[in-house]
């Protein structure tokens, strides 16, 4: 009997994680989406670890992804590709970071913001539209 109490309590204790991980993730549903803002190809996600991706796919195949990593909606690091290049800047990147990557994160942050307002904007247009429609 003691293994299948053992088999038990570790089946458990994975469902139990599974389901705090599912709580953790998820939190910014609002923003979820997929689609296209102004040509470029746009996806937000969640990942299970609870980190929030912005990935911006520009018509010219230049791509930029924006990544908050503690779920405060503030980007904690920025992958910049173009053409085959890729750099990356990080928030906490050293004691003394580099003031082209404190300016970077500054313009990212200014650009995910907008991005989100954008992707709010298009997925409360409907709601708008049938508003405007009963007045």
């Amino acid at each position: 009997m003691a293994p299948h109490k053992t088999l038990s309590t570790i089946l458990l204790g994975s469902v139990l994680s599974l389901g705090n991980n599912s709580c953790r993730s998820n939190r910014h549903l609002e923003y979820h989406f997929e689609g296209k803002i102004e040509g470029d190809s746009v996806e937000f996600y969640e990942t299970g670890a609870g980190d929030n991706v912005l990935l911006v796919t520009f018509q010219n195949g230049n791509r930029i992804t924006y990544i908050d990593y503690d779920n405060d909606m503030e980007v904690d690091h920025v992958k910049v590709r173009v053409g085959t290049n890729t750099t990356e800047y990080y928030k906490y990147n050293r004691k003394n970071p580099d003031p082209v990557s404190v300016e970077t994160l500054k313009m990212a942050q200014q650009q995910f913001d907008a991005y989100l307002k954008k992707i709010t904007e298009i997925q409360t247009a409907p709601l708008q539209q049938k508003k405007s429609s009963e007045q």
